[in-house]
This record gives structure tokens, C-alpha cells and sequence, in this order.
């Protein structure tokens, strides 16, 4: 188990992605708290992930409008904790805000699904595109991402929630 320090990762990446970016630059404004905790993660899905979120995200994206990515701790999540009787010591949300004709979503399940999650919980709301997936490891019942998926007329908000369940280290 290794610890994932999101106010590393996630600038390193953007940064990445700014500099590779040829011809007109899609805008990407990332917003980070200053004492996000980092917390255990099994292996580096959840950076390829990431990277292939961003990637998607560029390329998808309508060009000159921006993507908004956000990190947040939640201490809870109280309608999911209800939902699928689960009870972490905080949450880590991940918010990714842009604008295009094309999604994440199929992004994101190819790759939680080469990295060995499955996802046998759907919920969608009714009239409305609104989604809701639910992240198991395989041959594990208890899930460790949640995929929040908003989809309105070209305008897209994607929320990977992260049930984190060991008191969380402070990075520095």
C-alpha cells in the first residue's frame, strides 16, 4: 500500500499536459486546499487514471473553453454513506468541469476496468443524465471509487469520490 499525495500529483500532470499541448491551448485551472491529506492507494491506477482523464479531457475538449479540476476533502457524503452502508473517515473528491460534444465516461470505465475494478452498481436519475458508478476492486465487495457523472448539453461534470478509510497523513 503506498500513500497518494493529490497536491503533488495533480499539478505535475497539469503541468505535463500544458507543456505536451500543441497548437491552441485548452485552459486548465486546477484548485487544490492547502492540507489535503494523501492517502493509501494499492497500486498507480489512480495516477494512470488521471493522466488518461486529462488526456481525454484535452482532447475532447471545445477549444478555448476551460477544464476545471478541483480537490476537496469531505468529511462525509451523508446520502452515500446511506446509500451503500458505507462509513469512511473522510472522503477525497476530485471534480473535473469542462465543456464538449464527447464525455469521460467511457474513458474512465476502460480504464478502472484494465486496472482490475469492476462496477456492479449503477444508479441513474430519472430525467436526466445524471449517473452515479460504483468501483470495486475485483473479489472485494466494498467500493474505493465512486464515479459521479453529470452530462448537460455539452456542459460535463465528472466527481471521482474516494472512500478513504485509515486516518489520512498531512502532506507537507
Amino acid at each position: 500500500m503506498r500513500k497518494i499525495d493529490l497536491t503533488e500529483v495533480l499539478p505535475d500532470i497539469v503541468l505535463k499536459f500544458q507543456r505536451e499541448q500543441k497548437g491552441t491551448r485548452v485552459p486548465v485551472f486546477l484548485t487544490l486546499p492547502h492540507n489535503l491529506p494523501a492517502f493509501p492507494w494499492a497500486d498507480n491506477s489512480l495516477e494512470i487514471l488521471i493522466i488518461k482523464l486529462f488526456d481525454r479531457a484535452i482532447a475532447v475538449g471545445d477549444i478555448g473553453k476551460p477544464i476545471r479540476v478541483a480537490v476537496a476533502k469531505r468529511k462525509t457524503v451523508s446520502d452515500l454513506e446511506a446509500l451503500l452502508n458505507l462509513h469512511p473517515s473522510h472522503w477525497i473528491q476530485l471534480r473535473i468541469a469542462m465543456q464538449s460534444l464527447e464525455g469521460l465516461d467511457d474513458c474512465v470505465q476502460q480504464e478502472l476496468e484494465k486496472s482490475g475494478y469492476n462496477s456492479e452498481d449503477k444508479w441513474e436519475t430519472e430525467n436526466s443524465a445524471d449517473r452515479l458508478i460504483v468501483y470495486h476492486p475485483m473479489n472485494q465487495s466494498e467500493p474505493q471509487l465512486l464515479f459521479w457523472v453529470e452530462n448537460r448539453k455539452g456542459s460535463h461534470r465528472y466527481i471521482l469520490l474516494i472512500p478513504v478509510k485509515e486516518p489520512a497523513t498531512h502532506a507537507s
